[in-house]
């Protein structure tokens, strides 16, 4: 079972189930269960990923889908969804472990690629030069 906290401090548990799996695949036609290169890379995808596994949580704490996403802020989602990336290759650590070893493999590659675009954005924002005074003109 895997952590992550949102904006307003609550704990939320990652504890991924079969039938979590199931739904997400029912509910959103990402196929997590048998085809592990499947990682999504939009964050709405994400958000609803979230939604359907904390979804009792959700209820049990009288939120509504709108609220959760609310608390989700840039480095809460990316926390959240590193901590569904950890469950997700443990789930699969014991049934499958080389299934376990792709995913890990394909997430730190995704994440490497992620900080690589970065940089170069950044790069490449480091060389933009202009005069905010002429811009206002």
């Amino acid at each position: 079972m895997k952590y992550f906290d949102d904006k307003s401090g609550n704990r939320w548990s990652i504890d991924l189930s079969v039938g979590h799996l199931l739904d997400i695949k029912s509910q959103l036609k990402i196929d997590l269960l048998d085809d592990g290169s499947k990682i999504p890379g939009d964050l709405g995808a994400w958000v609803s990923i979230l939604y359907i596994v904390l979804e009792d949580q959700i209820e049990q704490r009288s939120m509504k889908p709108k609220d959760f996403a609310k608390q989700l802020g840039g480095n809460v989602l990316q926390s959240a969804v590193d901590a569904f990336m950890e469950e997700y290759a443990d789930f699969f650590s014991h049934l499958a472990p080389a299934k376990a070893h792709l995913v890990r493999g394909l997430w730190s590659k995704l994440k490497e690629l992620e900080q690589a675009k970065e940089k170069i954005a950044v790069d490449a924002l480091g060389k933009v030069s202009f005069n905010l005074v002429e811009l206002s003109e």
